[in-house]
């Protein structure tokens, strides 16, 4: 008789703790969703932070640096440093100034091809993340049609999801061209710009012959120029993708959920 009547109230303690996580998440979703705003900007202001952070430690190690580095220009070479010694990169003036003077020569003009791809390239980065917040919408409509159980509403949901992954493959296509695009005629005005320099007034003899400190010319312009206009190509894409990702998070005229509703709140 015991076990019998231990089972309804296993069950009522049961379905009173559901109740009671689902009030929690209920409670929480729209605490998040009335400080929505608050929660985005704080976010922003503690990347931001971070990062002017991180630009002032850089900056302050620059003059340390630059003592070691002309130190090290005036002494004498010893046969350990010709074999394993490389200098290492910094983020500091000299960085940005150099990385500022490369990028004049591979972009000489706002009439230029690359700025054209450039525009271009924009255009499809923010075309991709149109698609990307239209796609995120759309699991959300297919997974509630799932647990509504419309098996109707749920085909059709999944059907255009399936059609919308025609243009999202052509974008990101587009993508990876205008980036191939953008390294190979960065590498031809950089190589360029370097033979003209390397084989005028005999540049090419002092450097092989004169002058031992910069070690196979010609492979550092055959193999580090290749390697400099990839990652160049990359990065900017690297960083407009996160950009437009925050733009399009704290858009503040997108659609929000009705209050009655229970809702899973997005990362920003």
């Amino acid at each position: 008789m015991a076990p019998t009547q231990s089972k309804p109230v296993a069950l009522g303690s049961a379905a009173a703790r559901a109740r009671t996580i689902r009030g929690i998440i209920s409670q929480l979703t729209s605490m998040y969703l009335r400080n929505r705003t608050r929660i985005t900007q704080a976010v922003y202001i503690t990347l931001f932070v971070g990062l002017i952070s991180r630009i002032r430690n850089a900056l302050a190690d620059q003059k340390p640096s630059r003592k070691r580095s002309e130190k090290a220009a005036t002494a004498p070479i010893s046969e350990d440093d010709e074999d394993g010694g490389s200098a290492k990169g910094e983020l500091n003036r000299e960085f940005v100034r150099s990385l500022m003077r490369l990028l004049r020569i591979v972009v000489p003009g706002w009439k230029t091809k690359e700025t054209r791809l450039l525009i271009s390239h924009s255009f499809f980065l923010v075309l991709r993340t149109l698609l990307s917040v239209k796609v995120a919408e759309m699991d959300g409509a297919i997974v509630k049609a799932l647990i509504k159980g419309n098996g109707r509403e749920f085909m059709r949901r999944l059907m255009w999801w399936m059609l919308i992954a025609v243009p999202a493959t052509f974008t990101n296509s587009m993508l990876n061209y205008h980036q191939s695009e953008l390294a190979l005629n960065y590498r031809t005005r950089l190589t360029q710009y370097i033979h003209d320099r390397y084989l005028s007034e005999l540049t090419f003899y002092g450097i092989s012959a004169l002058d031992d400190r910069i070690k196979n010319p010609d492979q550092l312009i055959a193999v580090d120029v290749t390697k400099f206009c990839n990652s160049l190509s990359e990065l900017y894409s690297s960083l407009a993708k996160p950009v437009l990702d925050m733009v399009s998070a704290s858009n503040p005229d997108q659609r929000r959920p009705p209050a009655n509703e229970q809702t899973r709140p997005s990362i920003l």
